[in-house]
């Protein structure tokens, strides 16, 4: 882990100024669990949901993590890979359960059979991209862009981590952390933790002021 640790501060790269990626460990576990994966939106976004969440993050979906964050937004590959699957055709108008299965997503192949989902993806993102299936992507690069289709109460992206399952479809999702940005650099996590949790606290006061003039 020291080592590790050392990397994300002071990154190695190859000769295309590719980031050395540490290999996915078997069996992870919430006190263990997967590292390697760079942040999807280079620091965007808010969690909104996180793993056990009660709304909706429940039995497969165990282990995913809602970002709260607008429509349009780039969205990067947490780790490189092959995409496996994607969807592209559903429109940005949120809504309930009737909407389930009517989600845009990418779905890439990992090593260690493991998979990296990007769902409530903006339709139109893969003509603006170019992206397709079977395409190689690194860590880092842009493959979509934040949406608000499926079933969805607003803008987010909604990222997970999957066991292999049958057919490119979606599988358990493991326990994983984002340790590292990718593409304009690697920041170690905690410095990520840091800047979320002073922008939350900005917005906390804010609501607190507003509810304070109120009284």
């Amino acid at each position: 882990m020291v080592a590790n640790a050392v990397a994300l501060l002071n990154p190695e790269r190859g000769s295309g100024g590719i980031i050395s990626e540490v290999a996915l460990q078997s069996n992870p576990t919430e006190a263990a669990p997967l590292v390697g994966l760079c942040h999807p939106l280079r620091e965007a976004g808010i969690i909104s949901q996180g793993p056990h969440g009660s709304y909706s993050h429940l039995g497969p979906m165990e282990y995913a993590f809602d970002l709260s964050v607008d429509i349009g937004m780039p969205v990067y590959a947490m780790r490189s890979g092959k995409v496996l699957n994607l969807e592209d055709r559903f429109p940005d108008t949120g809504g309930g359960e009737e909407n389930l299965h009517k989600f845009n997503y990418v779905l890439i192949e990992h090593t260690n059979e493991y998979r990296s989902a990007y769902l409530h993806l903006e339709q139109g993102f893969q003509a603006r991209i170019g992206i397709k299936l079977g395409d190689r992507v690194q860590a880092g690069q842009l493959i979509s862009y934040s949406g608000n289709s499926g079933w969805s109460t607003g803008p987010h992206l909604r990222i997970e981590i999957h066991y292999a399952a049958p057919k490119g479809s979606f599988g358990q999702t493991a326990p994983f952390q984002i340790d590292r940005i990718c593409g304009s650099g690697v920041i170690a996590l905690a410095q990520v933790e840091r800047r979320l949790a002073n922008r939350q606290t900005k917005w906390l006061n804010s609501v607190l002021a507003h509810l304070v003039r109120q009284c």
